[in-house]
């Protein structure tokens, strides 16, 4: 506990211990993709899937996950700050299929949003 207080208050963390420290944040699988630079998160939640599921096809208003998105981007930033070196992104995987991604973030930055159909220019599937 003393060095994760240490941590989060101004030294940064190598990959892999920013992805051991999100681990420990995050319900799922945290799994770091160091040819793209990418913490990829597998959330295990089957209430999960099926809000997403609903938001999806329009059931339930937006707005939650549109709050969930701008908690993804915070996260993002943080990240930035935290860990060493720059250039890095986070995946949300889809838990109906995680071999596909729901939201990609990268550098505080909205890559990708499966939900509302939003894909920066330029980026095709390369994130």
């Amino acid at each position: 506990p003393e060095e994760k207080e240490e941590k989060e208050t101004g030294s940064t963390f190598s990959p892999d211990e920013y992805r051991d420290f999100l681990q420990g944040q995050l319900s799922g699988q945290v799994t770091y993709n160091p040819e793209y630079k990418a913490f990829i998160i597998h959330d295990d939640d089957p209430k999960l899937a099926e809000e997403i599921a609903a938001t999806h096809a329009g059931l339930i208003s937006p707005d939650a996950w549109n709050g969930f998105v701008d908690s993804f981007i915070k996260v993002s930033e943080d990240t930035d700050e935290l860990v060493e070196g720059s250039g890095y992104s986070l995946w949300y995987a889809n838990p109906m299929d995680p071999s596909l991604f729901l939201v990609v973030v990268k550098d505080g930055i909205l890559v990708f949003d499966e939900i509302t159909g939003y894909e920066a220019e330029g980026t095709g599937d390369d994130f």
